[in-house]
């Protein structure tokens, strides 16, 4: 216990749930219950509580990012308002302060602060304010700033404390509408659904759904050419574009109705509807990202002399180590022995996994080759024969070429996420149908 764990009472660390309702079901033959014919499925309602805890953890990150705004504010971006030089104490601000403290310190002392141990929560706390922070610190350095965003302290500081992309028009924000508002709380129960019956599709087939290996190493070679590994790869990508998708709109409909300003989209459907490496990141993924990413990283990079490629690179590098940074904070182990004890005989779906131990290197190693397919694309799109497949080729078959150029080494990513209790933790939001474990066999 620490001094303000009281404030989220629920660490979510087990699941506790009790069934709505039970039922007999057949069960496909997949790898985790090769010798199953049927099984008792539990129905679980997602717990309100959850998702109430998740988002305030969120939006108190973001309210301290707005205090600690007024120091970018009054230190990088006024004194530029003037100066037609950097100075050197700018950066030093910037790279010797600002941006350790945000990514190296912040993270962990908030978790343990407010003793989160909760793995998604914890992304949710600790994986989207602290890196804004860090891009958003780099673009003030180089003016890429959006310019309303410059005006003042509190409107620098109303920028920073909005983790989404807020919509403008010549004549300022663009105000919500209810039925804006009610169109996110509509997209996220939607997305929730889907969520919940992916994840309990994967649960049912103990996330190995066509039986690629659970214990292999992860740059193991024999693994770039498994088809059980490609098809596995395919649902493991889906299940991280529903996660951000779903949280995302949460965060949609809590910005939406707590400013009354219209949002840009977060997710565009990327995995069913890109069609090039470019369109895929640039207009469909994680579009508060890519935003993060253009401004802090891209841009800056352009404005020292880099060229388009390299900076393109540079985003993806950055973009690489974030993702690394926050594996980190994520896996780090956070249970208590009470915890540990409580998961031993608990009835619930799915048996404590122990945390994995964390391999580095396979979130940038993945953007790195991402980077490479967006840099043959700006090469050879081009030609002839790429022009003809777009203009003739079937949408979705143009989407499955693109999707097919990450399966080989998709698990360099997801791995970490798949081989620990990640994805059980996020259960505890989530409407799902999955099988009993009875208290005799929950290890």
């Amino acid at each position: 216990m620490t001094l303000l764990s009281w404030i989220f009472p629920y660490k979510f660390f087990n699941d506790g749930r009790a069934p709505l309702l039970t039922v007999e079901l057949p069960v496909a033959p997949f790898a985790g219950n090769s010798d199953a014919t049927s099984t008792t499925f539990g129905f679980y309602m997602f717990d309100s509580i959850y998702w109430i805890e998740t988002l305030s953890l969120v939006f108190l990150m973001c309210l301290l990012n707005g205090a600690a705004s007024t120091i970018t504010y009054k230190f990088i971006i006024e004194p530029k308002l003037t100066a037609k030089s950097i100075p050197v104490s700018t950066f030093l601000l910037a790279f010797g302060l600002i941006i350790p403290f945000w990514l190296l310190y912040v993270p962990d002392y908030a978790v343990q602060l407010f003793d989160v141990r909760n793995k998604v929560q914890t992304f949710c706390f600790v994986g989207i304010v602290p890196n804004l922070v860090a891009f958003r610190t780099v673009e003030a350095l180089f003016d890429c700033t959006p310019s309303y965003a410059k005006e003042s302290m509190a409107s620098y500081a109303f920028y920073s404390v909005n983790p989404m992309i807020l919509k403008r028009s010549e004549s300022g924000f663009v105000r919500a509408t209810i039925r804006d508002t009610l169109g996110h709380l509509k997209a996220f129960v939607i997305q929730l659904l889907i969520l919940g019956a992916l994840q309990s599709f994967l649960v049912t087939a103990d996330f190995h759904p066509f039986g690629s290996t659970r214990d292999g190493k992860m740059f193991d070679p024999s693994r770039l050419f498994n088809p059980h590994q490609f098809l596995d790869n395919i649902f493991y990508g889906l299940i991280f574009q529903c996660y951000l998708a779903t949280y995302g709109e949460g965060l949609l409909f809590a910005t939406t109705a707590l400013t009354g300003i219209r949002c840009e989209p977060f997710m565009l459907n990327p995995m069913m509807k890109s069609v090039s490496p470019s369109d895929f990141w640039a207009r469909r993924w994680n579009m508060v990202v890519h935003g993060s990413l253009k401004r802090g990283v891209y841009i800056p990079m352009r404005k020292l002399g880099a060229g388009r490629l390299i900076a393109a690179l540079g985003a993806f590098l950055a973009s690489g180590l974030f993702h690394e940074g926050l594996l980190h904070h994520v896996m780090i182990p956070r249970a208590t022995p009470e915890d540990l004890v409580e998961a031993v005989g608990l009835p619930r779906y799915h048996p404590y996994v122990e945390p994995a131990q964390v391999v580095y290197g396979g979130s940038t190693a993945f953007m790195l080759w991402c980077a490479f397919f967006i840099t043959l694309e700006a090469v050879i799109g081009n030609h002839g024969i790429f022009q003809w497949m777009n203009k003739h080729l079937p949408r979705p078959i143009l989407t499955i070429l693109l999707i097919s150029l990450a399966l080989p080494i998709a698990h360099w990513f997801v791995d970490p996420y798949v081989r620990s209790d990640f994805f059980y933790h996020g259960g505890l939001g989530l409407p799902m149908l999955v099988p009993e474990v009875s208290s005799s066999t929950a290890v």
